[in-house]
Formats: structure tokens, C-alpha cells, sequence
């Protein structure tokens, strides 16, 4: 088979002109030799013209970048360069880590994500199960020690164990209602506990006491005063009621009470449980009126 090459330098608009596929037989090649534009030509079964673009191989002995050859249309590795345009993908896999307060919204298995709010690093991870989430890529394997959150303390997230305030609700759950979920204690002394059921308890061992509470206030509302154990219980005061520095009333842990004054109507109950009516009349005489 004879093969013809036709050939040109004749340029058309900056660009090597084609051929007509009138000037061409099947297997001829037409070639514009033109350096802004090299290229060879040749007419398909379809009798249309079909171009081959020649571009400048670059110098092999030569490591710069050169313009003009393929280095053009390639990355270098070893020096690098610049991408105009936007790359596409659906997904990223390794090398690309996405950066933000919230996880990407689309995501495969092995990508990478930053969460700026906790400054962690987070990688989704598939389960065995088939189950899928976002892990910490690096967690922690040290004992989480007070140095530990003095790294971060400033964040949101944690409470300093020296003091801190909260916004919003806080809520501490106990195992059961009867159990203690708030306790207030200096030193080993323990001096109220808030259980989940709402009763507060609070107090110290005192010497000769039963309890270690000093008193109880039941979710119903009913009070109870713990007071040591004495060999006279008049001397130790249950409940005190102060106005300013003045003491008005007291309930000894004897069961004594002493009032400074009584206003209104006192009811008494007998042993038979028959109920009087106490009267002090002007000159302080008291007298009983059945009720």
C-alpha cells in the first residue's frame, strides 16, 4: 500500500487549516508542518476529516518546567503547580481531609473530616455490622488527668473541676429514686445530698448520733430535724425561729416546745382523744373548752 502525506503550513484563524475530505483519499494523511499549530489530518469511512494535534515533547535532560510542552497539561510532584477550574468528584478518599463545625453531608467510608467546634480530627468508619458513623480518628489512650483538660479548658464543652457555670438545663439521672445524684461534702464530712426523688438530706455524725442526717426534707413536704442523742434532750434545739437576733420559738429534741407568744385559737388533745380548746382570759388564767 502507498501512503501519501500531503502537507502545508497554511494557518486558519491561529489553528492549522484542515483539509476538504474532496482533497483526500482513504489513507492519505495531510500534514500542517506550521509550529503554532502541528498537526496531521486524515478522512474516517463517514468522509469526515479527522486531526491529530502534535504537542512538544519536553526536554528530558531538562528538570524546569517548560511552557508549551506536556509539562503543561500535567502536575509535577516534584515541583509542583496550579489548577484553574473546579475539580468534581462524588467522593473523596484519603489525601483530602473536608474542614468545618458540622460533618460533610456527603461521604463514603475512609474520608477524613476536621470539626473545628472540638478541634478533633474525625474519619467515617463502617462497622462490622454494616453500621456507619464518624469516629475519632485518634482517641485518646491516657488516663484523663487534670492536666488533661487544662488543654482545653476554655472550650464549651467541659467544666473546670475548680468551678464553673452552666447555660441551660443540667440534669443528673441516679440509678433509682431513693439514689443521691447531687453531693455536697467538704473534706470527708458529707454535708447534703439531693437524691432523685427530690428529698434532700443533709448533715454530719454528731457524737452519740443514730443518723448521719441533720435533717430530711421528704418530696411530700414533711420536715424531720436529726439532733445528736443527749442524756437530756431540753438542752438541744430540734427547730429554732429567729426574727432578726431574737429567738421566738423552739422545738427541743425532747419534743419540748417554747413559744414567745400564741395568737388565735390552740387545740389541745386529751389522751382519750377528746379535743379542747385552750383560753387565757385577761388576767392569765387558762381554762379548756370542749371543741
Amino acid at each position: 500500500m502507498k501512503l501519501t502525506i500531503k502537507n502545508s503550513s497554511v494557518l486558519e484563524n491561529g489553528a492549522a487549516k484542515p483539509v476538504t475530505a474532496a482533497q483526500m483519499e482513504y489513507g492519505e494523511l495531510a500534514l500542517n508542518y506550521n509550529s503554532a499549530d502541528p498537526a496531521l489530518f486524515f478522512k474516517d469511512n463517514a468522509n469526515a476529516i479527522r486531526k491529530f494535534a502534535i504537542s512538544v515533547l519536553p526536554d528530558k535532560d531538562n528538570a524546569a518546567n517548560q511552557a508549551g510542552t506536556y509539562d503543561d497539561r500535567y502536575l509535577r510532584g516534584d515541583i509542583g503547580g496550579t489548577v484553574s477550574g473546579s475539580i468534581t468528584a462524588s467522593s473523596f478518599i484519603g489525601g483530602v481531609t473536608r474542614i468545618g463545625s458540622s460533618p460533610p453531608t456527603a461521604y463514603a467510608a475512609g474520608e477524613l473530616w476536621f470539626n473545628t467546634n472540638d478541634g478533633r480530627l474525625y474519619i467515617y468508619y463502617t462497622d462490622q455490622d454494616n453500621t456507619s458513623q464518624w469516629i475519632d480518628a485518634a482517641p485518646d489512650t491516657f488516663e484523663l488527668t487534670q492536666n488533661y483538660y487544662l488543654k482545653s479548658e476554655v472550650n464549651a464543652q467541659f467544666a473546670s473541676k475548680t468551678g464553673d457555670s452552666f447555660s441551660g438545663t443540667v440534669s443528673f439521672l441516679g440509678s433509682n429514686s431513693s439514689s443521691n445524684v447531687i453531693r455536697v461534702g467538704y473534706g470527708s464530712a458529707i454535708y447534703a445530698d439531693f437524691q432523685a426523688n427530690g428529698n434532700i438530706v443533709s448533715g454530719s455524725a454528731g457524737s452519740g448520733q443514730t443518723t448521719d442526717q441533720g435533717y430530711k426534707i421528704h418530696n411530700t413536704g414533711t420536715f424531720e430535724s436529726y439532733t445528736p442523742q443527749t442524756s437530756n434532750g431540753d438542752t438541744i434545739k430540734a427547730v429554732r425561729v429567729y426574727q432578726g437576733t431574737s429567738e421566738n420559738a423552739s422545738i427541743s429534741a425532747s419534743g419540748k416546745a417554747v413559744f414567745t407568744q400564741i395568737e388565735g385559737n390552740v387545740i389541745i388533745t386529751s389522751p382519750n382523744n377528746t379535743k379542747y380548746q385552750l383560753v387565757v382570759d385577761n388576767s392569765g388564767n387558762l381554762s379548756t373548752t370542749p371543741v
